[in-house]
């Protein structure tokens, strides 16, 4: 049963708030010692809560029953257990003493938070009980521990401070070990723990998860038992959704599902961290779908750096851009008006198909634009100035825009640009015109 004891002295000042889970015996008195007793005999016939105000000083204490016995004060004497009886003993104060066990006797220490990690004498066999979910030094508890017959650890958070090939050390008299229900174990380097011996003598069906402070993100520690000892490795995460906890991962296991052989997700699928999954992610077309739009950029620069137009009324041709990861093949038609003799207008339409393959991404587009351009030429000063517009459709599959998934996403763009200059040679088809520029290259989606 669950006992909570409030201790309180002289001017009703708080002194102690102790709460414990008591094992149910049929005698449910709890015997609260919060003075000093002393004498050369004392007999523990209940359950007994030693205040950190209270103490036993005798030559022989005889426990008569099955009983808790919590201390959070001071202890001396040789402390002797009956012939079958069960003790379970919670120590957060000083105990000089040595509990000698009867026949058939059982001794077990309850650990439930640091101040309770001490260390007991006993003439007998004896468990540690360890239950805690706010983290314990499991080198602390394994060192008061090395003698125990047994050391269950039952719903537990522990922290290993230490790497295991020092923990070892504390496995001279090897204790067995159980594990019992959810057991999360914190290290502060994978390398403490990677295929390394975390506990040894391992029983029980617990569930370990181990967590290291320098992990990775997209890395877990998978526990497994080997030969009676308790491993952990690192394995690599792929289950995006998991990891990221997002609808960005959702949409990659998505892509896992639909199309496991995805080039991204293989180029994902082997980053060796967060940072270089970031970079492919960052240039990604389905990650980062604003990325569709580079290759039309080209476009856009292309026809902003030939602002000249020539003396063709109606005209029809064709353009190439090449790059090590873009082609694109094109057509225009362009009109031509000679408004007068300073002022050319040229007004063009077209029509672009791309095809974009680099180490992540590959896909295709058909765009569609409208251009126009006026010359302006004075006395050799001359001003350019360019107009410009898109529409593209791209067959890039699945991309994650905006929290939601797009199939084959269109984009727009515009640009403008402004030249002024002037022509300061030209001799036998040789023209020296310095100029300076001002534009913008604007991408939508």
């Amino acid at each position: 049963m669950l006992i909570s004891a409030i201790v309180e002295i002289k001017n009703n000042t708080f002194l102690a708030f102790v709460t414990c889970l008591l094992a149910f015996h049929e005698a449910a008195a709890l015997d609260i010692i919060n003075k000093d007793y002393v004498g050369s005999s004392f007999v523990v016939a209940d359950d007994t809560f030693v205040t950190d105000t209270g103490s036993m000083d005798f030559y022989d204490i005889y426990i008569e029953n099955s009983i808790d016995l919590i201390n959070a004060g001071k202890i001396n004497g040789d402390i002797s257990v009956c012939d079958g009886c069960e003790v379970r003993v919670q120590n957060r104060g000083y105990i000089n003493s040595t509990f000698n066990l009867g026949d058939n006797s059982k001794l077990t220490q309850v650990i439930h938070d640091d101040a309770d990690i001490t260390r007991l004498n006993v003439n007998g066999s004896y468990n540690l009980l360890v239950n805690n979910k706010n983290g314990l030094s499991l080198d602390k508890i394994m060192s008061v521990g090395r003698f125990a017959d047994k050391i269950i650890f039952d719903d537990s958070v522990l922290v290993l401070g230490v790497p295991t090939v020092k923990l070892a050390r504390n496995f001279m008299f090897n204790p067995e070990i159980e594990l019992v229900g959810n057991i999360d174990v914190y290290v502060d380097s994978v390398k403490n723990i990677s295929d390394r011996p975390i506990l040894s003598n391992v029983s029980g069906h617990g569930v370990v998860n181990i967590y290291a402070d320098d992990m990775d993100i997209l890395y877990s520690i998978k526990s497994y038992i080997k030969d009676g000892s308790l491993y952990g490795t690192l394995i690599r995460e792929t289950d995006y959704s998991k990891i990221f906890k997002n609808k960005e991962g959702e949409f990659l296991d998505y892509i896992r599902d639909t199309n496991p052989n995805d080039r991204l997700l293989t180029l994902l699928d082997s980053a060796k961290d967060i940072n270089e999954f970031n970079r492919i992610k960052d240039k990604s077309v389905k990650l980062n779908p604003k990325n569709l739009m580079n290759p039309i950029k080209n476009i856009n620069s292309f026809y902003m750096f030939n602002t000249f137009i020539d003396d063709t009324d109606l005209s029809i041709k064709s353009f190439s851009l090449f790059s090590d990861s873009q082609e694109t093949y094109g057509t225009e038609v362009a009109f031509v008006n000679k408004i007068s003799e300073s002022i050319k207008l040229s007004m063009s339409m077209y029509g672009a198909y791309t095809a974009f393959l680099d180490d992540v991404n590959d896909f295709n587009s058909l765009t569609f634009g409208l251009s126009g351009i006026v010359n302006y030429v004075a006395d050799n000063l001359f001003v350019n100035f360019a107009l410009g517009g898109n529409t593209s459709s791209f067959d890039s599959g699945l991309v994650f825009y905006e929290e939601e998934i797009v199939n084959n996403p269109d984009g727009y763009s515009f640009y403008a640009i402004a030249d002024f200059g002037k022509e300061i040679y030209s001799k036998n088809s040789i023209f020296v015109k310095p100029f300076v520029s001002f534009g913008t290259n604007v991408i939508g989606s």
